[in-house]
């Protein structure tokens, strides 16, 4: 009876090793198994909606979602990520496939004419105008500006002593954008 006791007791403990070796109470953020982060999406604007992969992570790399930075890399401007959805298919290579779905992100931009007026209307009260995250903004393109007895020289960020800006800007958040002149 005793050599049946200790005989089980040792088939427990050798279950328990194996059922327990592939456990591990690490406490970190990689992956055990690959990830594939897909998005189904007009990627050229005909109206064609395809799948393609935005991210992938291998085993044994830091788990991150799909960011917006992500999103233009992979050529998608003016959409945010609004989730992530684990599916419960994998892939030719085992890796994990999760869908994520975007939302329409716009950003607003004032043009402050500083005391001076739209060239082309006469309009001096300031323009706001929606934007999508990430759309490269031609500056020259925009509404000139003029002051009596002053020269247009461009767009300021902040305030009419802020940073004067080049030729295009990317729109990342709301700003407002203040004309900026020269005494002649």
């Amino acid at each position: 009876m005793k050599k049946i006791f200790v005989l089980c007791l040792m088939m427990v403990l050798a279950i328990s090793c194996f059922a327990f070796a592939g456990c591990s109470n690490k406490d970190d953020d990689t992956a055990r198994q690959g990830i594939v982060y897909k998005c189904s999406f007009d990627y050229d604007g005909d109206g064609d909606t395809e799948t393609r992969t935005i991210k992938t992570i291998a085993v044994g790399e830091k788990v991150e979602k799909v960011s917006d930075e992500d999103l233009i890399a992979a050529g998608i401007k003016g959409y945010v990520v609004k989730a992530h959805v684990l599916t419960d298919n994998v892939d030719d290579n085992g890796n994990i496939i999760v869908r994520i779905t975007l939302e329409q992100n716009t950003y607003t931009i004032t043009w402050d004419y500083n005391g001076g007026a739209a060239l082309t209307d006469n309009r001096s009260d300031p323009i706001k105008v929606q934007y999508l995250y990430g759309e490269d903004i031609n500056l020259a393109a925009h509404n000139p500006a003029y002051l009596e007895g002053h020269e247009f020289i461009g767009w300021a960020v902040g305030s009419p002593d802020g940073e004067l800006l080049t030729s295009t800007l990317g729109c990342y958040e709301n700003l407002v954008l203040y004309a900026v002149y020269r005494t002649i």
